[in-house]
This record gives C-alpha cells, sequence and structure tokens, in this order.
C-alpha cells in the first residue's frame, strides 16, 4: 500500500487527480518491454510473457478505473465520464484481443479464464 503524504488543500477530487496523475506516471515510466501493446502478438514473444504483460495491463486499468470512479463522485462534469469510458473502452479492447489470440497456443486458456475473472 502506497502512504501518500498530504500537504495543503485536501479535497477528494485534488488527491484523486493527484493520485491518477501519479498511477499514469508510473505507467509511462516503465519500460516498453514492460508494457503490453497491441503489437506484443506480432513481435515473436512468447504467449506466456503476453500474458503476463496483459495481466499488468489489465490491473493498471483496474485501479485506474477505481480511481476515476472515486474522482467522479466529486467531478460530475464530461471529463471525469471520458476518462471511465476510455479505461472501459481500452479494457474491453485487451479482453477481445485475448480472446482472438487464444488460438494461437492452447495453454494461454486457463490464463485469459484467469485475467478476466479477476477484473471487478
Amino acid at each position: 500500500m502506497v502512504s501518500v503524504m498530504h500537504t495543503g488543500w485536501t479535497s477528494p477530487n485534488y488527491n484523486g487527480r493527484e493520485l491518477a496523475r501519479r498511477s499514469h506516471d508510473s505507467w509511462e515510466s516503465l519500460p516498453a518491454r514492460f508494457r503490453y501493446t497491441t503489437e506484443c502478438w506480432s513481435s515473436g514473444l512468447q504467449p506466456s510473457v503476453i500474458m503476463s504483460l496483459t495481466d499488468i495491463r489489465l490491473r493498471v486499468l483496474d485501479n485506474d478505473f477505481h480511481i476515476q470512479k472515486l474522482i467522479g463522485r466529486y467531478d460530475r462534469t464530461d471529463t471525469s465520464r471520458t476518462a471511465l469510458l476510455d479505461l472501459a473502452r481500452e479494457t474491453i479492447c485487451i479482453i477481445l484481443q485475448l480472446g482472438n489470440a487464444r488460438h494461437r497456443a492452447v495453454f494461454i486458456n486457463d490464463d485469459f479464464r484467469y485475467a478476466v475473472s479477476n477484473l471487478r
């Protein structure tokens, strides 16, 4: 669990936005080899490695989705709703890519079920 030191204004909206920014910055700071992209499937990586990258990305998206839901409680603007929709869209796209790739390796069938069932 990450401990956040509060200094100054403590509005839930402000803290949520700061948390969302830090989460985004953490993802962006990862080296490219640790990030899932749609190009992973054609890059020659082993399916088990791609499943691990996918799991990491889905967990980051799930975390960001919960942060955006928190922000949305206090910010009812279209920006907040758009952020939630973008996160949901990316999550669904990744799951669909996983479903399409299941035929590439028999052993990722169990991983696919695990990745999808662990989403909230």
